[in-house]
């Protein structure tokens, strides 16, 4: 009996963690807590870490997400808020954080989008031995820095990536358990190509000297401005590590305001997502081993997240979708569609087969 019980529990307690009170609570929570470890003590003996902070109308997590960087057990981190335009108070949030904190620097730009903003601050770094981007919505665990650095001095590497952590209300989760089971050492994408379906901006701390010297910059107006770049980056880094312990706490918003992942059902989000995936199979051409892994994530991944708006939007979003995965395949050469999980191995076919009716019953 108490079997039976467990999953509609389970559903409902899901419920309730995911909405938005639940968000609201586990804000006030974590203000009460980074405010008490908040410190304006610098010591610059250690490795300066930038951290660059675009930041567009998020007044309601803007405060919680700059003090976890003031909360850092790590005691040189250099803050850089990059407010893109902002209509309502976050400015305001941002220079009381300049006024109290000599580490935290602010500045302002007309609005033109997360990678012209992430741009505008790394033009703003006068000099620092690593480089970390945190969205103004996210938080990081107060000893996340040190546990990259930690990683990067031990294994000498110039670039380490840490467990990414959702948020949703109460309820927290690994966003890639299986990626992130163990610490990895020195490895690189041949030995571990799932790492390509990791290509967030925000959970890598990353030598300045590799992202200045390489002159990396993200595309400017479009979303999933990272994808590319990240990807480009473990190729030229040559060798990474990983950090098993969570490093980066993400935000899925449980109020009105969505964020960029919750619009999959938009066409300009499928627009830019498949021009972002054509960019990052342009990175791997030259990597054709990478490149067949790389078409088996867009299958697993990518057209997993976009497959379930099937079922809201119209038959043009259908045709864009099955005509970029037809191009994708067709561009990493991967068709082994038999390996796949159950889901995409069912709808897959027919996605390609333009059977949209087909496609619609199986979800």
């Amino acid at each position: 009996m108490l079997g039976a019980l467990r999953k509609p529990l389970a559903k409902v307690a899901n419920a309730i963690l995911d909405n938005e009170p639940a968000e609201k609570l586990l804000y006030a929570r974590h203000l009460l807590k980074l405010r008490k470890r908040a410190s304006k003590t610098i010591d610059s003996s250690l490795p300066l870490v930038t951290v660059v902070v675009p930041i567009y109308n998020v007044e309601a997590y803007l405060e919680v997400c700059l003090l976890s960087l003031a909360a850092q057990t790590h005691r040189n981190v250099k803050v850089i808020m990059v407010d893109d335009g902002s209509t309502d108070g976050s400015a305001k949030i941002a220079k009381r954080f300049v006024a109290e904190h000599p580490n935290f620097e602010l500045v302002t730009k007309k609005n033109n989008g997360l990678g012209a903003a992430r741009n505008t601050g790394v033009q703003a770094i006068a000099k620092s031995d690593w480089i970390l981007f945190v969205d103004s919505d996210d938080l990081l665990p107060s000893n996340a820095i040190a546990n990259y650095l930690a990683a990067a001095k031990a294994d000498q590497v110039k670039l380490v990536v840490g467990n990414p952590v959702r948020m949703m209300g109460l309820k927290k989760q690994s966003r890639r358990p299986a990626l992130y089971a163990k610490d990895l050492h020195r490895t690189n994408l041949t030995e571990q190509p799932e790492f390509m379906s990791d290509v967030t901006a925000w959970n890598k701390l990353i030598s300045f000297e590799l992202w200045a010297g390489q002159a990396f910059r993200f595309p400017e107006n479009v979303l999933y401005e990272d994808m590319a770049v990240m990807t480009k980056l473990y190729l030229t880094a040559g060798t990474f590590s990983s950090v098993s312990a969570p490093s980066y706490l993400w935000r899925v918003r449980t109020g009105d305001t969505k964020s960029i992942t919750q619009k999959r059902a938009e066409m300009r989000n499928l627009n830019d997502r498949i021009k972002a995936i054509f960019d990052t199979v342009d990175v791997l051409k030259n990597e054709p081993t990478l490149l067949y892994e790389y078409g088996r994530i867009v299958a697993t991944h990518d057209l997993g997240y976009y497959l379930p708006s099937v079922k809201v939007t119209d038959q043009l979003y259908f045709d864009t979708l099955a005509d970029a995965a037809k191009k994708i395949f067709k561009a990493t050469g991967f068709n082994d569609f038999s390996s796949l999980k159950q889901q995409p191995r069912t709808l897959i076919p027919l996605l390609l087969a333009g059977d949209r009716a087909g496609l619609l019953t199986s979800l």
